[in-house]
């Protein structure tokens, strides 16, 4: 990120390659400022922030205690495509048929919320989120790591080796 692929995304902020890599460089820049970085932790825990809304969402999706798993994976996509506009976690997580019982609604939430992103990321620029977003999230729901404490079936799920000290 820093070159032509950025210049869509500054908005007419800039619209040269020598500004785009120098805007770049003072976010690069940014990210070593602790202002800066006490700044967007706070945007992510505040009231209002991408946890609490996160949370909202899986209230408004009937699921009053979600599992970690759940909230990483609505989390992540409010990271990476925002909360609101078509794309958001607020319009994915509502295109999922809403169910209010048995004992796999979080599951079967947690995967129709997975698919409704895999379409929405491969209508667009984002299509890489598929493999680098939706598939991992995908393998520790089929594993059953809901609560992503068990490293080994994490390590399993995710086909992870470890090289020995």
């Amino acid at each position: 990120m820093g070159g032509e692929d950025f210049i869509p995304l500054t908005k007419n902020l800039t619209k040269s390659l020598d500004d785009c890599y120098t805007l770049s460089a003072k976010i690069k820049e940014l990210a070593e400022d602790p202002t800066w970085r006490e700044c967007q932790w706070n945007r992510l825990l505040a009231p209002g922030g991408y946890l609490s809304k996160t949370m909202e969402i899986c209230k408004s999706r009937k699921l009053d205690a979600p599992s970690p798993l759940v909230v990483a994976a609505i989390f992540d996509h409010s990271l990476n495509c925002g909360i609101a506009g078509k794309d958001g976690s607020e319009s994915v997580s509502k295109r999922v048929p809403l169910k209010l019982q048995g004992p796999d609604h979080e599951k079967e939430f947690l995967r129709a919320f997975l698919k409704k992103r895999q379409a929405v990321t491969a209508d667009s620029k984002k299509a890489s989120n598929n493999t680098n977003y939706v598939a991992p999230f995908s393998k520790l729901l089929d594993a059953g790591c809901m609560d992503l404490l068990d490293d080994g079936l994490i390590k399993k799920a995710m086909q992870v080796e470890t090289k020995a000290t």
